[in-house]
């Protein structure tokens, strides 16, 4: 297997290399060395890294469910909303390393180095713990926002704090201008939902059903989408800068004037969206299925659009100055060499 030039196979010398939005889906990476590599956005579900060295990776908004990453050292990497659910990390090394809003339910923990981890908003549901090194993480500042319902402890039991006060939304009532900042809405079902001008920012929306809905002048900044299907819904005007939309559908979706700037939006499904005037600037795209949409007048400004599908897509007066597009399929059907 080979991604951007680099032999993916066990023990490969993969230091600093850009795997950013590499489909590594079951790859055997045993013993590798991926010391500073840029995983961001990348699929690595039921991959094999064994032993591995990902000290100081770069792996936001990554899929690593299911992965196998016992023995591994991780200390310093950035895992910020990245989904290891049910992956095996026993006796992985993780300190320092930044885990804000990462998706951890079910994952295997078993003698695993925490120590200094800062786990904000992260969903720790179902993992176990046991045997675990949490020295110097075990402080409000560093587990705000944590859910640890029937996770098992280091010490064996299985324990639940009182933290349900913090990133909730206060019981308001959902609908136009709702404040849902840091709010844990994991899989919800808010097809249709009227959610014009709401803030939203830093919310968990991973995998929720949003199709129909009126987001319009919503502000979801550094919110995480991943994998949300928002077909048909209307996004018009809302600013989703810095925002985890990996895998996200907006098929059909009314997204004109949307600031998506800074965004990772890997495999995402765009196909037949009005993106008109939308600020795609510095967005992660890579595999990204665009057929059909319209990006009339889009902003696309050093995007990355590596291996994306633009068949039938209407590009007149966007900027594309500095994009990369790497084997992508142009609107005529040709691929970019």
């Amino acid at each position: 297997m080979e991604w951007n030039g680099h032999t993916i196979e066990p023990g490969a010398f993969l230091s600093a290399a850009d795997l950013i939005g590499a489909d590594l889906t079951g790859a055997d990476l045993r013993g590798a060395d991926l010391n500073g590599a840029s995983l961001q956005g990348a699929v690595l579900r039921g991959a094999d890294l064994t032993g591995a060295n990902l000290a100081r990776a770069r792996i936001p908004d990554a899929d690593l469910s299911g992965a196998t990453l016992s023995g591994a050292r991780m200390s310093r990497c950035w895992l910020r909303r990245t989904d290891l659910s049910g992956a095996d990390l026993t006796g992985v090394e993780l300190s320092s390393v930044d885990a804000r809003d990462a998706h951890m339910v079910g994952t295997i923990l078993r003698k695993a180095d925490l120590g200094y981890t800062t786990l904000h908003r992260a969903n720790l549901s179902g993992a176990d713990l046991t045997g675990g090194n949490l020295q110097g993480m075990m402080t409000h500042r560093r587990l705000k926002g944590v859910r640890f319902t029937g996770t098992t402890m280091p010490d064996g039991t299985v324990w639940n704090p009182d933290l349900s006060h913090v990133g909730q939304h206060g019981g308001d009532t959902i609908g136009p201008g709702v404040r849902l900042k840091d709010a844990f809405l994991l899989e919800a079902d808010l097809a249709g939902v009227d959610l014009t001008r709401a803030r939203i920012k830093r919310a968990n929306l991973r995998r929720a059903n949003l199709t129909g809905a009126t987001l319009v002048g919503a502000v979801a900044r550094s919110a995480d989408l991943s994998e949300a299907d928002l077909t048909d819904a209307d996004v018009t005007g809302a600013d989703l800068r810095r925002t985890g939309l990996r895998g996200v559908v907006l098929r059909r979706a009314r997204a004109s004037g949307v600031r998506f700037t800074d965004s990772v939006m890997t495999g995402a499904v765009l196909a037949s969206a009005d993106l008109q005037g939308a600020d795609l600037r510095f967005t992660l795209l890579v595999r990204a299925d665009l057929r059909g949409a319209d990006l009339t007048g889009a902003r696309l400004t050093k995007a990355n659009l590596r291996r994306a599908d633009l068949t039938g897509a209407e590009i007149t007066g966007a900027d594309l100055s500095g994009a990369v597009l790497d084997g992508a399929t142009m609107p005529d059907g040709t691929v970019h060499p």
